[in-house]
């Protein structure tokens, strides 16, 4: 049995993280492109930052190239803030109950000091798939404004980027 709850562990944290791979690398995408004549920006290591601090970084480039392509997109990015489910599958063990595996505790850690020490967060395995569900979801929105900034840059400038 530890062998079948391994492998699903396993495809859940898979599908989680592939996707969020892909989310990932889009938001990278953005930044670079809105600031491809920014000096300002030379100092930005895009390997070194979180992926909440990408989401906010491609806000703020999102914003400064199409404010209109931001106001249109502006839940997505709220919700790609706060998916915490991403986070919880990347760095938080999983716990089966012995008996009942049709669900599942996550422990997470939390360093405030009035919730200090792991939390349990409880996913059935329905919960799971509909969170990575909507991870599949946002990478294809994701997919779709980046072909708009990439189609825009390519008008202003005449260079394409593959």
């Amino acid at each position: 049995m530890e062998s079948k709850l391994n492998d699903i562990e396993y495809g859940l944290r898979g599908k989680t993280l592939s996707y969020s791979a892909h989310i990932e690398t889009m938001l990278s995408q953005i930044i670079i492109i809105a600031n491809g004549d920014n000096v300002a920006w030379d100092g930005l290591n895009l390997k070194d930052i979180k992926f909440k601090d990408k989401v906010i970084k491609a806000i703020e480039a999102i914003s400064m190239i199409d404010e209109r392509l931001y106001n249109s997109n502006k839940l997505i990015f709220e919700e790609l803030n706060h998916f915490q489910f991403r986070h919880r599958m990347a760095h938080c063990p999983i716990i089966w109950d012995s008996k009942d595996h049709s669900y599942f505790t996550i422990w997470e850690f939390q360093t405030k000091d009035k919730d200090a020490g792991a939390q349990p967060v409880i996913y059935t395995l329905d919960q799971a798939n509909q969170e990575i569900l909507r991870l599949s979801e946002l990478c294809e929105v994701l997919k779709s404004i980046l072909a708009i900034i990439l189609d825009n840059f390519q008008t202003k400038t005449g260079y394409y980027i593959i």
